[in-house]
């Protein structure tokens, strides 16, 4: 988003042609509001911290693989401590409301 007036959002050239082509309905959240934003902040810091710290990867092959590695064994496993939900039983909960990526 490039600019906002009175609710009235304007993206990018570039950005909306790509929103239009892939059918996307957005939702943006508010600046500096961490009610709708502290959700996506939190598995990120996650990620940095239990996966990302003091490590190093030749290549981005290498990086996807123990990504993927690390989310089976131990990530997609765990409870949350405030839902009692592992993040693949979410997944399977919400895979058949998911579309399928179609590439452009």
């Amino acid at each position: 988003m490039v600019d906002e007036n009175l609710g009235q959002l304007f993206l990018t050239s570039g950005f909306s042609n790509y929103v239009k082509a892939r059918g996307y309905k957005l939702h943006f959240c508010r600046k500096a509001d961490p009610e709708s934003k502290g959700k996506v902040e939190s598995v990120i810091q996650y990620v940095k911290k239990n996966f990302l710290y003091n490590s190093t990867y030749i290549d981005l092959e290498t990086l996807n693989d123990e990504a993927l590695a690390w989310l089976n064994r131990t990530a997609n496993y765990l409870e949350h401590h405030v839902t009692k939900i592992s993040p693949i039983e979410a997944f399977r909960t919400e895979q058949p409301y998911l579309n399928n990526y179609k590439p452009l």
